[in-house]
C-alpha cells in the first residue's frame, strides 16, 4: 500500500466480487476477531443485491477503504421504538496506513451521491457514542443527531450508538415519493 496518498490517487466504485478479498483483508485489520469466511459470504451478498450499494476505495489496484449502504424496512417483530425504515450507511473502514486523509470522507460522499441518484429523501447512520471522528465526519456532511434511544436488528438492547439523519436534495420529487421516504424524524433524546 502507498504512503504518499493524494485524494486524486483514490479510485471510487462499486464494490465487485473481485474486491472481496481486498475488502476482508481491511474488514480483518480493523477486527481481526471476525471470522473472514462470514465476511467473504456477506459482502457477496451484498454485491449481488442491487438495492445495496457496497463501495471501495482503491489506490493502485489495492482496497484501502469499504462502505456498505443497506435498505431497512420494518416488519412484524419491529418494536415502537424501532429506528426509521431506509438507506442507513454501514461499515466505513479504511485501512490503518489510509487513515485520516480523507478517504472516509471520499466513501460517505459517494454513497450519499448514489442515494441521491436513485432519489432517497433521507439517509440515516448511527454510531458508537464515543465515536467522535466518525461523527464530526457525519455531522460536517450535514448529519444531525437524532437520538439514543431506537432499536436496530443487529445492536444489542443496552447499545451505546447514536442515531444520525441527513436530508438529501431529491432529484425529482417522483423519485422519492416512490421511495416512499419522507424527510428526517423530529429529534428527540
Amino acid at each position: 500500500m502507498t504512503t504518499d496518498l493524494t485524494l486524486r490517487s483514490v479510485v471510487l466504485r462499486r464494490m465487485t466480487v473481485s474486491d472481496v478479498p481486498g475488502c476482508v483483508e481491511v474488514l480483518q485489520e480493523h477486527d481481526p476477531s471476525q471470522d473472514a469466511q462470514e465476511w467473504v459470504a456477506r459482502l457477496g451478498r451484498d454485491v449481488a443485491d442491487l438495492n445495496k450499494g457496497p463501495v471501495v476505495a482503491v489506490v493502485e489496484n489495492l482496497v484501502v477503504g469499504y462502505a456498505r449502504t443497506l435498505p431497512f424496512h420494518h416488519d412484524t417483530e419491529s418494536p415502537p421504538d424501532a429506528a426509521p425504515e431506509g438507506y442507513y450507511l454501514l461499515g466505513l473502514v479504511v485501512a490503518l496506513a489510509h487513515r485520516k486523509r480523507g478517504v472516509g470522507r471520499l466513501l460517505t460522499a459517494e454513497r450519499l451521491r448514489w442515494l441521491v441518484e436513485r432519489g432517497t429523501a433521507s439517509v440515516y447512520y448511527y454510531t458508537h457514542r464515543d465515536n467522535v471522528a466518525s461523527q464530526l465526519l457525519h455531522e460536517q456532511m450535514g448529519f444531525r443527531g437524532l437520538t439514543r434511544k431506537f432499536w436496530f436488528p443487529t445492536l444489542l438492547p443496552d447499545h451505546a450508538e447514536v442515531l444520525f439523519c441527513l436530508h438529501l436534495p431529491s432529484t425529482t420529487a417522483k423519485a422519492a415519493d416512490s421511495q416512499g421516504a419522507t424527510s428526517c424524524p423530529p429529534r428527540s433524546t
